[in-house]
């Protein structure tokens, strides 16, 4: 009931114009701000329903490696793994000749699109758009910016030897 309250209370603000920024605090600890004039809405959910059933979002879970891509003048040889979490955060590792970089962020999906909103780099808190083309069990086809990558699901041990 409290937290229904505080969420009511947190989209009257908003809808009045009160400009603030909402913090949300992670599982894993991790902080993640929104601009409260941005939010369009807020939906708790019961991460573990019982149900058995698979989730819209759990095909997504886990650990995808970039196989290759095409387009954009982009160097195929180099390694770069995406890990989805249950929790909606996500990690970016890039294995590239220059160094090993690594980026965290926030992800939604929607139908058509995968959305990724870094929170720790340049370009953080700006939303990219990528367009589901195809996916399956184990393969997922996307396009970004006339650029189109294919991504394998692979083990989280992939990653996690960066980490």
């Amino acid at each position: 009931m409290k937290r229904v309250i505080l969420l009511f209370a947190a989209v009257l603000l908003a809808s009045i114009g009160w400009s603030q920024t909402m913090v949300v605090t992670l599982n894993d600890g991790t902080t993640v701000k929104y601009d409260m004039g941005i939010v369009k809405s807020i939906e708790f959910t019961d991460e573990d329903s019982g149900s058995g059933q698979e989730t819209s979002t759990s095909w997504l879970v886990g650990t995808w490696r970039k196989d290759n891509h095409t387009g954009n003048g982009q160097n195929k040889d180099r390694k770069e793994f995406t890990q989805f979490k249950s929790n909606g955060t996500y990690i970016n590792v890039k294995d590239w000749e220059d160094g090993i970089y690594i980026n965290y962020g926030i992800w939604t999906l929607t139908d058509s699109e995968i959305i990724l909103t870094p929170k720790d780099s340049p370009i953080a808190d700006f939303p990219l758009h990528y367009q589901i083309i195809e996916k399956g069990e184990n393969i997922l086809v996307l396009s970004f910016w006339e650029t189109t990558i294919n991504l394998v699901k692979v083990s989280d041990s992939e990653i996690e030897k960066y980490l």
